[in-house]
Formats: C-alpha cells, structure tokens, sequence
C-alpha cells in the first residue's frame, strides 16, 4: 500500500517497469488486504472487472490491423496473423468508437472517484 504516501518511492520503483495488466493485479491485491469484506472492496472489484475489459479491448486496438469498410461506413480491426485460422475481424462504426472513449473516460474517472474515497 501507499501507506498515505509514505511509500510511493518503494512503489513507483516496483510499478515502473509492470505493464497494465500487472498493475491491476497489484491493485486487486493492495484493495484485498486494505478493504477485504468491504463495500469498498466491492466497488473496487466492479472497476477492476472494467478495467481488464478496457485493457483487453486496449490491445486489440492498438495491436490489431485496421480496414476500412466505406459502403457501411465501418472500420475493421482484425487480431491475428494473417495466415492463422484464429484470426479475428470486429467491425465498428464511429459513434461505436465514440462510446468506447467515453468507457474509458468514464473508467479514469470512477478511478478518481475512488482514489479520493477510498485511498490504497
């Protein structure tokens, strides 16, 4: 924990190098042992859930291949190698992408929120 900030030196050393995935996790587990058996704790998991469905989507954006799709104006984001039957192709409108920023936004701002109630 940040114990009200007397630790970030320690912290920021150890995060500095995770990526978001591990900073989650870290997360998850600072709020378990501060908040377990809490509505906190609770409310902390809900954003958690969010957030490595942001990340995932994350990756799949920004490591997809995009295309664009003019008569039915979409793009396409397709994740995979080209040569693999796993591949796979999402297909999004803008106003779709619109609503994706605005989970996110909405996301960093829950977080916030939390930061401020509930301090790890």
């Amino acid at each position: 924990m940040s114990n009200d900030g007397q630790n970030l030196d320690r912290l920021t050393k150890k995060l500095n190098d995770s990526n978001f995935n591990k900073r989650l996790h870290l997360l998850g587990k600072l709020v378990n042992e501060k908040y377990m058996d809490t509505p906190a704790a609770d409310i902390y998991q809900a954003w958690l859930s969010d957030a490595h469905a942001v990340r995932s989507l994350r990756n799949e954006l920004f490591h997809g291949r995009w295309g664009f799709i003019p008569q039915q104006q979409q793009v396409a984001n397709v994740v995979g190698l080209p040569t693999s039957p796993e591949q796979a192709e999402t297909r999004y409108s803008i106003p779709q992408l619109q609503d994706l920023l605005f989970t996110m936004r909405d996301l960093r701002s829950r977080l916030n929120d939390l930061r401020q109630s509930c301090p790890v």
